[in-house]
């Protein structure tokens, strides 16, 4: 009764040296992992959560205006904490806004015609009349009238 073709003997043996190898590659990637960590574990997972509450933070802390006069008075509300903290003998102070982004008190500030435009300047401080004054000047589109170059780059 020779009707060629896989006996059950050779069923059961064939699954037996499947099971058999799958055995031991697990065993092997096993000790593999063990002994030499993947590359996927150098790789840092990312933290959904984090990424999310930064990108909540940056937009609470983005400067919204509709014009440049309401960027100036948003930018100089801003930079009183800082003069508070670092508040010199001087009757007219003044801080770069490169300053202010550095330490954290204001986001970069961008054109609000042309998104792809920084804006350049400084914030004046009179203690005698209380005043915050922004000057910016933003590329060739905005220059607030008074805008004084020298200031934004030396501080006063």
């Amino acid at each position: 009764m020779n009707e060629k073709g896989f006996g059950q003997v050779d069923v059961i043996a064939f699954i037996f040296v499947i099971l058999l190898s799958i055995t031991i590659v697990s065993i092997l990637y096993h000790q593999l992992e063990t002994d030499y960590p993947s590359i996927s574990a150098d790789i840092p997972a990312t933290d959904f959560t984090k990424v999310e509450e930064d990108d909540r933070l940056e937009a609470e802390k983005a400067i919204h205006a509709s014009t440049y006069q309401e960027l100036e008075d948003k930018i100089a509300e801003k930079s009183i904490t800082y003069f508070k903290t670092n508040s010199t003998t001087n009757n007219i102070e003044s801080v770069t806004l490169q300053k202010l982004i550095q330490n954290d008190y204001i986001p970069t500030i961008y054109s609000i015609e042309d998104s792809e435009i920084d804006c350049l300047g400084y914030v004046e401080y009179d203690k005698t009349d209380e005043k915050y004054t922004t000057y910016l000047r933003c590329g060739t589109l905005y220059e607030t009238s008074g805008y004084d170059m020298t200031k934004e780059v030396n501080e006063n």
